[in-house]
């Protein structure tokens, strides 16, 4: 009973600071996960939660899809369904770094699957998303870096299809 009372009230805070459209809340040994559900895939680095925040993948950068005046970039429309593939219908988990938002109020942040899937390491490590690390954003730079060393050397995404002419 009192789990459940401690997840109401973290949810009511939550929503009452506008942080989420009362996401669901899991309770975890230490503390409580907040878990939000994805309305929409913009590209391959940017999503939209279900309370209508925008949310930008920290640490890598796919091909713009939407552009304007001009055509989506190499890649991007395959960078877009293998962020929808590796989203699917799961709820993410939301992680910061040292900045909140970018220029345009999207929400910076490193983005897990329920399952656990590190989603800006997957995109860069099946070949669809770079390294885009800005300082002070560094804290999981390493192992993105890792991901597409791997990537390149496995010829994989846009490294066969973009960068292999």
């Amino acid at each position: 009973m009192s789990v459940q009372l401690d997840k109401l009230a973290a949810c009511l805070l939550l929503c009452l600071f506008g942080m989420t459209g009362c996401a669901d809340i899991s309770a975890g040994t230490d503390n409580l996960t907040v878990y939000y559900r994805v309305s929409r895939i913009i590209d391959g680095d940017t999503i939209v939660l279900s309370n209508g925040q925008r949310v930008r993948y920290l640490g890598i950068d796919c091909p713009e899809l939407h552009r304007a005046n001009q055509p989506p970039e190499c890649g991007a429309a395959e960078a877009t369904e293998e962020n929808r593939k590796i989203i699917g219908s799961s709820r993410v988990r939301l992680e910061t770094d040292i900045t909140d938002k970018d220029a345009y109020g999207r929400l910076l942040r490193f983005v897990y699957t329920e399952s656990g899937v590190f989603v800006n390491y997957e995109m860069v490590r099946r070949g669809w998303a770079q390294v885009f690390s800005l300082p002070p954003d560094v804290r999981r730079q390493a192992e993105i870096i890792e991901a597409q060393s791997l990537a390149r050397q496995e010829n994989l995404g846009l490294w066969k299809k973009c960068f292999n002419h």
